[in-house]
């Protein structure tokens, strides 16, 4: 080792022992806090008798919305039912006006080797559906 190392050595050992002799026992710290947790005295509480009212609020509370639910719904039977729906070969769909419908599109039959892509580069005069 080098001679300050053996310096730095010496000063830490002199500060454990300084430190050593100062320090008060465990079994004194031990004692205090045991002594401290004694005389500070916890309220008891009946926590039981709380979540019992609470869960008793819930219940009575599910019970009243369910009594006001049933009433409100009215009958059940289907047959009862005012309103006549149609059948579902006269419904059309409500996108059918957004879509485009090309006379061409429908009658050329579609090419051997056609894309999707064909017809979005300029110039091209591919006789593709979806121009």
């Amino acid at each position: 080792m080098k001679p300050f190392d053996d310096d730095v050595e010496g000063l830490f050992a002199d500060l454990r022992a300084e430190d050593t002799a100062r320090a008060p026992r465990f079994s004194a710290l031990f004692a205090s806090a045991r002594a401290q947790t004694a005389a500070v005295k916890r309220p008891v509480r009946s926590s039981s008798a709380w979540w019992l009212a609470a869960a008793a609020g819930v219940v009575i509370a599910a019970t009243l919305l369910a009594r006001q639910l049933g009433r409100d719904a009215g009958p059940t039977d289907a047959s009862a039912d005012p309103v006549s729906y149609p059948s579902i070969e006269s419904w059309t769909p409500p996108t059918d006006a957004l879509l485009r419908h090309v006379h061409a599109a429908t009658t050329a039959p579609p090419t051997k080797f056609g894309s999707i892509l064909d017809g979005l580069t300029t110039g091209s005069t591919s006789s593709n559906p979806y121009k």
